[in-house]
């Protein structure tokens, strides 16, 4: 069976692939075993997967669900190959999203695969097009809530907000002053949802859960808010270069703040500065700037095409 494999992003405990498989109807099926938790959204093409007594046939849009340990194996009887974005995660990962989540009560999918649901329509668009350049931040956040919702599906579990303790809202609290505090801090990892996670008491997947419900975006969105704005301030009440302003403000490279900047505030930096103070009063130069949800950014450094196991 000819496989290529198109390595995304990795992080403690997860990683993402695409999946490029070339086989045709008379290749023989090699019985394979997962290695960890998965959840594989068939982008194109269609195939057979067999797991236990199971059997599913898979099309677009439907999702093969892996758990760790189990055999299985893959048939193309009627099309030649398919296309699937992989999500996988590691034992001790995929037992943290499950106790995050608060109402799954196994850590195993009941079943072997999942239906095209309306339900994780909007999630699959977000997700179909990554690819190596998405920011590691991003892919760590996307890959959590497809894990956390998928497997809410999988055991029939109705979309709802999570209940807020009012001491978990003041640990979030703490976590968006944390943010703010260290928003232009571009060294350190104290941004990272796992450290966040960390300093709030949480598991990654029920922090991600709560700061979105609480404060209104995940942390990474607003990470980048915050940088908008500070880098927006510093734009209209001084004279540093755009570069010195983009690095101060957490901003690795030039090319990615103006980018960014561009998507959240509607203007280049250079456009800004001059637009906005020149239609400005002297006593009402410092304009706060708007903010918007960011979803994007780049020029991460990522990893190379490694190759995985499928499951």
């Amino acid at each position: 069976m000819s496989m290529r494999t198109e390595a995304i992003a990795s992080g403690e405990g997860w990683r993402i692939a695409r999946f490029v498989c070339r086989a045709l109807p008379t290749d023989r099926p090699v019985e394979e075993q997962h290695e960890c938790y998965s959840v594989s959204m068939v982008q194109s093409g269609s195939f057979d997967y067999e797991a236990g007594s199971a059997r599913s046939t898979l099309a677009p849009g439907a999702m093969l669900l892996g758990n760790c340990g189990t055999c299985f194996r893959c048939t193309h009887e009627y099309i030649c190959g398919d296309v699937c974005l992989s999500f996988q995660f590691e034992p001790a990962c995929w037992e943290e999203i499950a106790s995050g989540t608060g109402d799954v009560a196994k850590v195993a999918f009941p079943h072997a695969a999942h239906p095209p649901d309306w339900k994780l329509g909007a999630l699959q668009a977000q997700v179909a097009d990554l690819d190596a350049s998405v920011p590691g931040e991003v892919a760590e956040e996307l890959a959590f809530r497809v894990a956390g919702a998928v497997l809410r599906r999988s055991w029939d579990i109705d979309f709802r907000e999570p209940a807020v303790s009012p001491a978990e809202r003041r640990r979030i609290a703490a976590a968006a002053l944390l943010i703010e505090a260290h928003a232009g801090d571009i060294e350190s990892d104290v941004l990272s949802l796992s450290c966040l996670a960390r300093e709030a008491g949480m598991t990654r997947y029920r922090f991600l859960r709560l700061f979105r419900q609480v404060v209104g975006m995940t942390p990474h969105q607003y990470v980048l808010l915050r940088r908008m704005v500070a880098s927006g301030r510093r734009l209209l009440t001084g004279t540093e270069p755009v570069s010195t302003i983009a690095y101060a403000c957490g901003f690795g490279d030039l090319s990615t703040f103006n980018r960014q900047f561009l998507k959240a505030m509607g203007a280049t930096p250079g456009s800004f500065r001059r637009d906005t103070i020149s239609g400005s009063a002297p006593h009402s130069r410092l304009k706060r700037p708007a903010g918007s949800g960011i979803e994007h950014a780049s020029g991460d450094s990522r990893p190379g095409a490694e190759t995985w196991p499928r499951g």
